[in-house]
């Protein structure tokens, strides 16, 4: 994939897993019907996609929907078996050997607002935005040729394990404080929260 830059330019690629529709958002099950937790997560996923834009996104996943869904966003799809979340991002990571970019964002689908994702830092080593409870890992940047090396650790306590796996492949750690790409949406009072500030339509 080419991905053309001026010499010296700094330029990302954006990589999104995304679950099966249907399928995500189950812990919302006592706020959202299954038919409006797909909504929510179609609508979710688009936002990110649109707040990548102009950069290079790559969708990773295991489902025609959620593929053609993003194909006609523009994105490039990578389809993967369905065995988890690490291998899914491992795949996606290793089908981006061929981009010119100069570094990969993996973002999740699910942030409520992904407006300042331009934002982030991309440096010479690891750029971490941890979830609202310094837990999580929201949004991850690393160099391009850190590819090879870098496992990603995503699942309980993958803010510090993607710390420690960055010291171990000899790359500098930068946290980005960012409200706003900190804030996914895991629980009903997110789905609340998120209303509060009229950051997308009101949900029933």
């Amino acid at each position: 994939m080419s991905t053309h830059q001026n010499p010296g330019q700094r330029m990302p690629i954006v990589l999104i897993p995304l679950k099966t529709f249907t399928m995500a958002k189950g812990r919302l099950g006592d706020r959202l019907s299954a038919d409006r937790r797909a909504e929510l997560a179609q609508f979710l996923a688009g936002g990110v996609i649109d707040a990548a834009t102009p950069w290079p996104v790559v969708v990773v996943c295991d489902d025609d929907e959620v593929a053609t869904f993003a194909t006609e966003r523009g994105a490039r799809v990578v389809r993967v078996a369905a065995h988890g979340l690490n291998a899914a991002i491992g795949d996606g990571l290793a089908a981006l050997t061929d981009s010119d970019a100069t570094h990969v964002i993996i973002a999740h689908g699910d942030l409520a607002d992904p407006s300042t994702l331009h934002e982030l830092p991309l440096t010479e080593g690891v750029t971490i935005v941890p979830d609202r409870s310094n837990d999580g890992t929201n949004v991850l940047a690393l160099p391009i040729r850190s590819l090879g090396s870098f496992t990603p650790h995503y699942g309980v306590g993958s803010f510090r394990a993607h710390v420690d796996e960055a010291q171990r492949c000899g790359l500098t750690v930068t946290v980005h404080t960012s409200e706003a790409l900190a804030f996914d949406v895991d629980h009903p009072e997110d789905v609340d929260e998120a209303q509060r500030r009229h950051l997308w339509p009101q949900m029933p």
